[in-house]
């Protein structure tokens, strides 16, 4: 290899170097098989249903984005995300900063008459390799001034994904 072409090669490497990995794009599946066992805490009757309700689809497909951003910041870009309850969905979007391997996403709302709602996804995983392992804990909880006429509830789902190309984006 001639000067330039080492010259070149070198400030390759060292850009690669200073911008950290290439982002990481994942084929996800959420598995959902736990919304049918939720705590009557989530029903507005205060029980779970008997028998208890179906999950349909069981397993719903998304695709997450991680990647080492500068000044040692890690982003997490899902696409639409959403968890529905028996009295309320909880979705998020977008690109998220946190990591390296934990992101939690949340949104306060005003509900009025001196009530808030809180809806949060805290996403934890436990391998980010070619294989994405980890879950979701998903909560929706509410503050009021006086009885509260909404309903708590919680569930923790698990994801598995596999590292697919990031073609034409990076």
């Amino acid at each position: 290899m001639n000067r330039s072409g080492l010259l070149l090669a070198g400030a390759a490497a060292a850009l690669a170097l200073a911008c950290g990995s290439n982002p990481a794009k994942y084929l996800v599946a959420l598995d959902q098989t736990a919304l049918a066992s939720l705590p009557g805490s989530c029903y507005p009757s205060g029980t779970a249903p008997n028998p208890p309700p179906t999950v349909t689809p069981a397993l719903v497909q998304h695709e997450f984005t991680v990647w080492d951003g500068a000044q040692n910041k890690h982003y997490l870009e899902i696409d639409s995300v959403s968890v529905r309850f028996p009295t309320s969905t909880v979705f998020f979007g977008g690109l998220f900063e946190g990591g390296p391997k934990s992101w939690t996403l949340a949104s306060t709302r005003d509900l009025g008459s001196s009530n808030t709602e809180t809806r949060t996804m805290a996403f934890s995983f436990t391998e980010l390799g070619s294989t994405l392992l980890g879950s979701i804990a998903v909560t929706d909880t509410f503050e009021c001034s006086t009885t509260c006429s909404f309903y708590d509830c919680q569930v923790t789902l698990p994801l598995n994904g596999r590292q697919v190309e990031a073609t034409g984006f990076y």
